[in-house]
């Protein structure tokens, strides 16, 4: 007998109904309903698993099959709770035992399921509904291989193809999405079904959030005591990118997601990345020692340090969601989250849910326990996020010991090697035009958690095996010389890719007499072997100078080849012209003012020969007469001949 529908809230009048499958029932067999006493606690809960249903509340005579449903089913039977129907003890969560019976009354098979009593809305003071945060893994054993080849395990994509339906059937739940970037690169890299299903995830994911984590999950102490501190940083901002390019919006920050322990130093590095808040599973934290049940789950933040605060996920809420059983897992999930508010309804309190990203899940069965968060009364769902808002339990602890950390993971033999590797895969992520993100992601993988160790080395190689093919993988002419004929021109630059893979490169031009009329820098993909460029100039004055030519890895950080090349420039620039036109102007303007000036002083003086003044100022002219000219005038010292345009003024007439 499989439960396969069942009313999952009851208020006063509603009918309980269940509807269940059933295989190889005699003639005249029918479904009897048992109710046992209200459970008190989550220990009573744990018991009624384990078959200790306690005493009988109310039984219900048998009904035919035949009146329950087509022959070949399902089944429905139910009953009215309330006074118009079936008076049940008091507001709660009661066990329902569904049994098979013949028709003499003999139990042939039977399930148990949880009908959760609630209260009127007006019935009761409003109580704040208890919290519950679930978090949806997504992840799974790292798709890119130290070869630099991406191969994503089937088990990786059906996991994340499970999520992604469970997400598309509870749109008006705000679940919280925790994608590993590493495997969303991976499954995103594979292309078909792996390529679909993250754009699957992308659309269902609608506006919920979505947890910002390492590119791989690392330990915190181990990269500590290997001198590679760095390397958190680079992991969560490799992360995050991730996050943003595929799903288009920020990452929800300053929560670490941690593995089966944390341990202290874990806890004070986080905080030294940013991270005030932190999800642990209940393996991070040792048993509450004030009295309360050992092993108990803090229904409310704990503080783990002064400023690490942390919520501890509850497996034995996850188990249902995970397990196996359909229907009832899920109405297991809702009763005992019920139970936990009916122990305290007064006291606001909040639950993490954690379901790991390798643990199928039925989608079906967990979209039914998620969308059943609705019922207003008694849970909500909530962003992870929010459940840190919730007040500290004040019955509860307030602060949990970290559980003692050992490292696993010896990443000694490869931090030197790492840090090398680092140093140079900076300049070089965007050279490499095919892979270069690649290399940077085999440095990240190499101090994953779920990398194997003899593995971590190879992803280190890889990197400075690329590093190294590098060196001479381009090359430029030799200098040469160039002779520009006409003010604008192009200079040919061949340039060799040795690698046989593209290069994206960037290229600066250098020259004082030469302006580049593409910019002085350009960002090229280099297919393998021989490229030429055409680089377009205008030449700012004629004569011979040098143009510079550098090709650099896309951030500049890293020099692979230069070369200078001998320019002479035969064209009239226009400085040049514009000169040429101003000295002729200026010659012109000087012989036609020498000219006009000529002329002038040949009219002021007579044909033949000068005449002579002698030393008493009286001249002889043509008719043999005398003139007196004025006084005798002073020899000039230099002797130079003074023309008569040049002369002194006349006296003027009377």
């Amino acid at each position: 007998m499989e439960l396969v529908e069942q009313t999952s809230w009851v208020h006063a009048g509603d009918e309980f109904r269940v509807s269940v499958r059933v295989g190889g029932a005699p003639a005249g067999a029918g479904l009897q309903m048992v109710v046992h006493d209200r459970l008190v606690s989550r220990s009573d809960f744990q018991q009624t698993l384990d078959g200790e249903l306690g005493d009988t509340e109310l039984t219900l005579d048998p009904r035919p099959l035949s009146e329950l449903g087509p022959a070949a089913g399902p089944f429905t039977t139910g009953f009215v709770v309330g006074d118009q129907g079936q008076g049940l003890g008091g507001r709660g969560v009661y066990p329902v035992e569904v049994r098979l019976v013949d028709t003499q009354g003999t139990e042939l098979a039977n399930l148990v399921t949880y009908l959760p009593y609630l209260h009127e809305p007006n019935e009761e003071p409003s109580y704040t509904p208890l919290s519950v945060a679930v978090v949806l893994d997504v992840s799974g054993p790292p798709a890119l291989q130290p070869d630099g080849d991406v191969r994503v395990a089937s088990r990786t994509i059906d996991r994340a193809r499970e999520r992604a339906d469970v997400l598309a059937a509870t749109p008006d739940v705000p679940l919280t999405l925790a994608p590993q970037p590493e495997t969303l690169d991976g499954l995103a890299d594979s292309g078909g079904t792996g390529a679909a299903t993250v754009q699957a995830l992308v659309d269902a994911s609608g506006e919920r959030p979505v947890l910002a984590r390492p590119y791989t999950d690392v330990d915190l102490t181990t990269l500590r005591h290997s001198g590679l501190v760095s390397e958190a940083d680079d992991q969560i901002g490799a992360g995050a990118t991730a996050v943003r390019n595929r799903f288009r919006r920020e990452p929800s920050a300053g929560i670490w997601l941690s593995g089966p322990t944390l341990g202290n130093d874990a806890a004070e590095q986080a905080v030294d990345l940013g991270i005030d808040r932190a999800l642990l599973p209940s393996s991070a934290v040792e048993d509450d020692d004030s009295g309360s049940q050992a092993g108990a789950v803090p229904d409310a933040p704990v503080a783990v340090t002064n400023e690490l605060v942390a919520m501890v996920s509850d497996p034995e809420l996850a188990e249902h969601l995970t397990a196996e059983d359909g229907v009832i897992d899920a109405q297991r999930f809702l009763a005992e989250l019920a139970i936990m508010w009916f122990e305290r309804p007064s006291t606001p309190r909040a639950v993490a849910v954690y379901i790991p990203g390798d643990d199928p899940i039925d989608p079906q069965t967990v979209a039914r326990a998620l969308n059943g968060l609705t019922d207003g009364q008694t849970v909500q769902a909530v962003p992870l996020d929010q459940v840190f808002d919730v007040p500290p339990d004040p019955d509860g602890p307030t602060t949990v010991d970290l559980s003692a950390h050992e490292i696993d993971d010896d990443l000694d033999a490869i931090a030197g090697p790492l840090r090398e590797a680092r140093r140079g895969v900076v300049g070089v992520a965007g050279t490499l035009a095919a892979d270069g993100r690649s290399l940077e992601r085999s440095l990240l993988l190499a101090t994953g958690t779920a990398t194997p160790d003899h593995q971590r080395a190879a992803f280190v190689e890889r990197v400075t095996g690329e590093l190294d093919s590098l060196e001479g993988a381009v090359v430029l002419p030799d200098a040469f010389r160039i002779t520009l004929t006409s003010r604008t021109s192009t200079v040919p630059v061949n340039i060799i890719n040795n690698l046989d893979r593209p290069l994206r490169v960037r290229i600066e031009f250098d020259s004082a007499q030469l302006d580049f009329l593409d910019g002085d820098f350009i960002t090229q993909d280099l297919p393998p072997g021989a490229t030429r460029l055409d680089v377009r100039v205008r030449a700012l004055t004629s004569g011979a100078f040098t143009m510079g030519i550098t090709v650099l890895t896309p951030d500049s950080s890293l020099e692979l080849d230069q070369t200078t090349f001998d320019i002479r420039s035969t064209a009239v620039t226009g400085v040049g012209l514009v000169l040429s036109v101003g000295a002729g102007l200026f010659l012109a303007v000087w012989w036609a003012r020498h000219w006009r000036n000529s002329r002038r002083s040949r009219h002021l003086m007579p044909a033949g020969e000068p005449p002579t003044v002698p030393a008493g100022g009286v001249v002889t002219v043509g008719d043999g007469s005398e003139t007196a000219v004025g006084p005798s005038r002073q020899d000039d010292d230099t002797g130079d001949y003074r023309p008569a345009h040049m002369a002194g003024s006349r006296p003027r007439r009377d």
